[in-house]
């Protein structure tokens, strides 16, 4: 009897002892002043994951099993999304969208109904979120209410609808699968092309006010490859500033788009190339050259003018993010992350 009270003592010292653990690995607060690494996972495997990489350069792997007692997110996280204490991870291959509490990570609830969700902004209440649905039919952005995380209505937009930002209380959307760059009136829902241009992706805004979108072009797979390059939009969406052409060569578009508000950061030929927004042509000579052996992410981060390049290496096995100054372009450091690291998250 004795020796079953003593197991009994040991086992729930034991219990406290792990709790302790677990409180300890996800303090409250703990995901501030840091940067969030978008770890996509390998396709089919469930393996979406979520790094932190620490004020003090530490990094944190794995992060939602460990808030979630072990938890599987699901199969190709592909973005995040941060709105009032709550964080958006939206999985793609999933086909949902898994809200956590950003202090801790801990899942509060789970948005299902979505088909291939890739981005996410919000406004006035409301989160606006991209689907390519399929890669053949125009895709739709899909409307949750953030109050009780329903999807309340849709607007069909083009095809393979990607990065979105809001202009007033429009929504600009730029499809990557066809010409179109969508001006939509978050009110009417209805929307006007304001582009047309080869597979818009990527958007950016600069300190003057502009608005920057990426165009890949048509890849060579497609049968016509077309040049991609940046087309430079007003304020308010409604002129268009300039257009740059990048160009394009044999199975090389360009991608990605970052900026520090004065200068742009894009990928052409596995290089970073580096822009002033008062260019009118794109520049000759790339800013780093080859830092990645799968480029597969980029954003710039303001708290010490760093840039940061994900390098998905070979899409299976852990990847790596590479930290540059933003200015010099010399490499700070590289950090392993998780398997095909594709974007970042700053808070």
């Amino acid at each position: 009897m004795k020796n079953k009270f003593y197991l009994l003592i040991l086992a729930v010292i034991f219990s406290m002892a792990i709790a302790g653990c677990d409180e300890t690995n996800n303090p409250p607060g703990q995901f501030t002043n840091g940067v969030f690494v978008i770890n996509e996972g390998a396709f089919g495997s469930s393996n979406g994951e979520v790094s932190f990489i620490k004020s003090d350069n530490s990094v944190n792997n794995n992060q939602y099993a460990a808030a979630n007692g072990g938890l599987i997110l699901g199969d190709v996280l592909q973005s995040m999304h941060i709105n009032n204490g709550n964080a958006y991870l939206l999985v793609n291959n999933s086909n949902k969208v898994v809200v956590v509490d950003i202090d801790d990570l801990k899942n509060t609830t789970t948005i299902n109904g979505f088909l291939l969700p890739r981005f996410m902004v919000s406004y006035n209440g409301k989160g606006y979120i991209s689907e390519y649905i399929d890669f053949v039919n125009n895709g739709n952005v899909m409307i949750v209410d953030l109050s009780t995380n329903a999807i309340v209505d849709s607007v069909q937009v083009g095809k393979l609808p990607e990065q979105m930002m809001m202009v007033g209380s429009s929504l600009l959307v730029a499809n990557s699968g066809d010409t179109t760059l969508h001006l939509v009136n978050t009110t009417t829902l209805a929307k006007t092309n304001i582009g047309d241009i080869d597979y818009p992706k990527y958007i950016t805004k600069t300190s003057d006010g502009n608005i920057w979108v990426l165009y890949t072009g048509k890849p060579a797979w497609s049968g016509t490859q077309t040049d991609g390059g940046l087309l430079v939009l007003n304020s308010t969406a409604t002129a268009i500033v300039k257009t740059i052409n990048i160009g394009s060569t044999a199975f090389n578009n360009p991608s990605q788009l970052a900026t520090d508000g004065n200068n742009l950061y894009y990928e052409y030929l596995g290089n970073v190339y580096k822009i002033d927004k008062s260019a009118t042509v794109a520049p000759a000579s790339p800013f780093i050259t080859g830092p990645a052996t799968s480029f597969y992410g980029m954003n710039y981060y303001s708290a010490n003018n760093t840039l940061f390049v994900a390098d998905a290496k070979n899409f299976v096995s852990s990847g790596v993010v590479k930290r540059y100054n933003a200015s010099t372009g010399a490499l700070i450091d590289t950090l392993n992350v998780g398997v095909a690291p594709n974007g970042f998250v700053f808070n």
